[in-house]
């Protein structure tokens, strides 16, 4: 804990140190300062010789407000939400007119907790919910947040359509996407235009139609692989 006195703007005239008191969570530890000595102190919470955050010595100062937490999520967007891999998750938290941000959290899960150090890549194909809150140095927790979005690619959307054509026995369509699904047509992303004398969009195309109106939301996925291959 450091305790100073500036006399002149910018020119520090005098610090005394207290050191290595003993707290727990309900101690109340009493200084005795001279208002010509000190009208700041600052606090070393984790002992590294940097300050956490700063209070005024002879002020009522009680801080009761948790910090605000802001995530930003990016990456090549397919639609609200819905990205190609990689995406970066991002954090930025601080505590207006308090003692400062301790420390930011993130969880996959709501149950199982990590510190956020930098930012986070999340490469894999699924759907996600990533929560979050701060604490500052006070221990003033921020109601968690949470915020869904969904990793896809052209590929993943065919085979899902696919599955969806196998469990309702829609022989034709399963045949249609068997043949998108063939690996040899997605090794070149630049040489996707051919697939036995039909382009991979044109497949699409037919396979779109052939759902109809039979479900709007398989329609929607290949219409989105389709959105994919064309950019």
């Amino acid at each position: 804990m450091f305790i100073s006195e500036e006399v002149k703007v910018g020119q520090l005239v005098e610090s005394n140190i207290v050191e290595n008191i003993p707290v727990a969570t309900a101690t109340v530890a009493t200084l005795s300062i001279s208002p010509e000595k000190a009208d700041v102190i600052e606090v070393d919470v984790d002992g590294n010789g940097e300050s956490d955050y700063s209070v005024p010595a002879f002020e009522s100062f009680n801080d009761i407000q948790a910090p605000t937490t802001q995530i930003d999520i990016s990456g090549q967007k397919v639609s609200e939400k819905t990205y190609l891999s990689p995406v970066n998750v991002t954090f930025l938290s601080e505590d207006v007119n308090g003692v400062g941000v301790q420390k930011t959290e993130y969880s996959f899960d709501g149950e199982n907790w990590q510190d956020y150090s930098g930012t986070t890549t999340v490469s894999e194909e699924g759907e996600y919910t990533i929560y979050y809150r701060s604490t500052d140095w006070f221990g003033n927790v921020e109601e968690t947040k949470s915020v869904s979005f969904e990793i896809v690619s052209a590929r993943g959307f065919v085979e899902e359509v696919s599955d969806w054509a196998e469990e309702n026995g829609s022989k034709q369509l399963e045949r249609m996407l068997v043949t998108i699904q063939d690996d040899k047509y997605w090794q070149d992303r630049n040489s996707l235009s051919k697939a036995g004398g039909k382009s991979v969009l044109s497949r699409l195309e037919n396979a779109i139609k052939f759902i109809g109106e039979d479900s709007d939301y398989y329609t929607a996925r290949l219409e989105l692989a389709k959105q994919i291959l064309s950019q």
